[in-house]
C-alpha cells in the first residue's frame, strides 16, 4: 500500500486544500474550513448556536476513485469547544484538549516517512 498526505492552509496554486491519496482512492477537501469562513463573515459560535461548524453538503469532502466521486459528510467543526479548552489548559484550570502523545505519534510517522524516502525501503512503525 502507498499513501500520501498533503495539506496547505496557504498555497500559490489552485487545487484542493486537503488531500490524502492512497492506492485505491483519494480523499480531498476543497476550500477553507467553514468555521474560518463564518468568522470572516462576522459570525461566531454565540450567534450561530447549533449551526456553528456544520458544513453544507456542497462543502463536504469527496473520495475519488478514478472518475467516481463519493461525497463524505463532514463532522461538525468544534473550534467553539477546542479553543476554550485550550485556554483553560494554559490557565491551569483544565486538561489539554489534545493528548500531547498524539504529536509524538505524528512525529514518529513523519520521521519514518522521511527515512523511507531516503532509503527507498518500507519503514515499519513500532
Amino acid at each position: 500500500m502507498q499513501s500520501h498526505l498533503w495539506g496547505s492552509w496557504r498555497q500559490g496554486a489552485p487545487g484542493p486544500r486537503f488531500r490524502a491519496a492512497g492506492t485505491s482512492g483519494t480523499f480531498i477537501v476543497d476550500g477553507m474550513d467553514g468555521q474560518e469562513a463564518l468568522l470572516l463573515a462576522g459570525t461566531s459560535p454565540a450567534s450561530e448556536g447549533d449551526r456553528w461548524g456544520v458544513e453544507p453538503e456542497d462543502r463536504w469532502g469527496q473520495v475519488l476513485r478514478g472518475a467516481h466521486a463519493e461525497p463524505v459528510p463532514s463532522a461538525r467543526g468544534a473550534w467553539d469547544l477546542f479553543y476554550p479548552a485550550f485556554a483553560a489548559a494554559v490557565r491551569g484550570t483544565g486538561a489539554v484538549p489534545v493528548d500531547p502523545w498524539d504529536a509524538v505519534a505524528t512525529a514518529t510517522v513523519l520521521d519514518a516517512a522521511r527515512a523511507s524516502a531516503r532509503s527507498g525501503r518500507t519503514v515499519r512503525l513500532p
